[in-house]
């Protein structure tokens, strides 16, 4: 009898590989945002993601390479975010406002995410 499996069974090391990635991105986000990129070392980001030295070279080539993918992820989303709330809007003048209206919310509630944008 042949065995049928299931949609997720095949994508684990995948799920695991994504998994890896957000949690050093994330230590990351954090680190920088608390301390600065200057002070930041890979073995803080790795000891904060709970994860071994050499996985993070799987991933990234060195701290910049992730500073940057950490920079580039908050400024997509918050790019994403901006569009959205643009939607249907055509005055410049309401545009901008509610460009800064979603830039200021997402300030007071993702700190970190905001703050390495803003430092990188």
């Amino acid at each position: 009898m042949k065995r049928v499996s299931k949609p997720s069974e095949g994508k684990r090391a995948d799920r695991r590989l994504a998994r890896n990635r957000k949690a050093l991105l994330d230590a990351t986000e954090l680190l920088i945002a608390r301390k600065g990129f200057a002070a930041l070392t890979v073995d803080e980001i790795t000891a904060a993601a709970d994860l071994a030295k050499g996985t993070f070279y799987n991933y990234f080539k060195d701290k910049e390479a992730i500073a940057r993918e950490a920079a580039m992820v908050a400024r997509d989303e918050f790019e994403a975010r901006v569009s959205a709330a643009h939607s249907g809007l055509e005055d410049p003048a309401e545009r901008y406002v509610t460009g800064m209206a979603v830039y200021f919310r997402a300030a007071a509630d993702e700190h970190d995410r905001v703050s390495v944008a803003v430092k990188m």
